[in-house]
């Protein structure tokens, strides 16, 4: 009987704690909040280094310029880089688990002026949804700007 109770303790431990981890995953589709420049950025494990998270944007909310063509990496310091698409862009990378739900030494690269910033990712849930601050900064977090980043769920 004792043991019979501790199995189903333990059961019921892994149901939760499995619910929970879950939920607090950072992997998904993510919309950025910026006005008219929203996109949809998907996060999951990085190809190179599975112990870390990367995510490009697979959506943009105008993803071609005024004459149609697709929108591209125009302000990139590297000049080989401005004619690449921006779809398909890696924004973040390299995100490590820094604790509950957050996430650190990570980088992001800001497309509007193409530099790449330290940057780190704070989950929290409000009103239901899941969001991100994602803060990028040079050199101390303090001195940075953040965004929020929701959540997209699969019928959006």
């Amino acid at each position: 009987m004792k043991n019979n109770t501790f199995l189903r303790g333990l059961v019921a431990g892994f149901v939760f704690f499995g619910v929970t981890f879950s939920h607090a995953s950072l992997e998904g589709v993510w919309r950025t909040q910026k006005s008219e420049k929203n996109a949809d950025i998907k996060i999951e494990k990085c190809q190179d280094n599975p112990n870390t998270f990367c995510g490009k944007i697979v959506a943009l909310q105008e993803p071609t310029y005024p004459d149609g063509t697709p929108k591209v990496d125009k302000h990139n310091k590297d000049a080989s880089k401005q004619s690449r698409p921006l779809l398909g862009l890696e924004l973040i990378s390299g995100f490590k688990a820094g604790g509950d739900k957050e996430w650190d030494d990570g980088k992001i690269y800001n497309p509007e002026d193409g530099d790449v910033y330290d940057c780190t990712i704070r989950m929290y849930n409000e009103g239901g949804e899941d969001k991100l601050e994602v803060r990028g900064y040079v050199g101390v977090p303090l001195f940075g700007k953040s965004q929020t980043w929701v959540r997209k769920k699969s019928q959006d």
